[in-house]
C-alpha cells in the first residue's frame, strides 16, 4: 500500500500546535523560576512555608485546624507580660482600644504596610502599636523602618507573639478598651491586600457598636 500524501493544512496545524506547546512550556518555566526567586528573597515567607509544610504534608486540614486551635479565642484577655503592660501604658484612657501588630524579629521580613492601618486607627480613635521579638535597640530600628507611624515595643522573650500564637509577622489584632481580643487577621491572610483587611476590621467595629 502506498503512503497517503501529506496534507499541508494538517501539517501546518500540527506545527502550530507544537509552537504553542513550546511557548506555554517556556512561560511555565519562567513563572516557576520567578516564583522560586521571589520566595528565596522573602525570608519570612520561606520560614513560614518550611514550618508549615511538615504538618500540611501529613494532613492539610488537620494541620491548619491545629494552628487555629492553638490561638486564644476571641474575647480572651492575654496574660500580663512586661511588653503587654507597656502596650497598655501607651494606650491612653481616651483611646477606644488598640491595634497591635506582631513584627517578629525583622520588620523587613514582613509585608506589613503601616499606612492603611494607621489611617484606620486614627478614624476609630485606636492606638496602632507594634510588638517585636527583639531588644530595645532593634525595636527603635524597626520604628524607623516603619517611618515613625507606630511605636514598637521590644519583647525579647516573645511573650506577646507566643501568647497570641501569631504564626507570622505582620499579623494585626484589635483589643478593646477592656483589653479583650475582639478581631484579628486570620491565618492564611498574610498576603491579602491590606485595605481589604482594614475593611474587614471596620465591619467588625461597626458590629461592636
Amino acid at each position: 500500500m502506498s503512503p497517503t500524501p501529506a496534507d499541508p493544512a494538517v501539517d501546518a496545524g500540527r506545527a502550530s500546535q507544537r509552537r504553542r506547546v513550546r511557548v506555554l512550556t517556556l512561560l511555565f518555566v519562567v513563572l516557576v523560576s520567578a516564583a522560586t526567586w521571589t520566595l528565596s528573597r522573602d525570608v519570612a515567607l520561606m520560614a513560614r512555608l518550611a514550618a508549615a509544610l511538615p504538618s500540611l504534608r501529613r494532613d492539610d486540614v488537620a494541620g491548619i485546624a491545629a494552628l487555629r486551635a492553638a490561638e486564644p479565642p476571641l474575647g480572651a484577655i492575654l496574660p500580663s507580660s512586661p511588653a503587654m503592660s507597656r502596650v497598655q501604658r501607651l494606650t491612653s484612657s481616651s483611646r477606644s482600644g488598640c491595634l497591635l501588630v506582631t513584627l517578629g524579629t525583622c520588620s523587613g521580613c514582613t509585608r506589613f504596610d503601616p499606612r492603611p492601618w494607621k489611617e484606620a486607627a486614627d478614624r476609630h480613635n485606636l492606638l496602632l502599636v507594634g510588638v517585636a521579638d527583639v531588644g530595645p535597640k532593634a525595636a527603635r530600628e524597626q520604628e524607623r523602618e516603619m517611618r515613625g507611624l507606630l511605636p514598637v515595643v521590644p519583647d525579647p522573650q516573645a511573650a506577646v507573639s507566643s501568647g497570641l500564637h501569631s504564626i507570622y509577622a505582620g499579623r494585626v489584632y484589635y483589643f478593646d478598651g477592656s483589653w479583650r481580643l475582639l478581631w484579628r487577621t486570620e491565618f492564611g491572610q498574610e498576603l491579602a491586600p491590606p485595605r481589604e483587611l482594614v475593611r474587614s476590621l471596620e465591619r467588625r467595629l461597626e458590629q461592636l457598636r
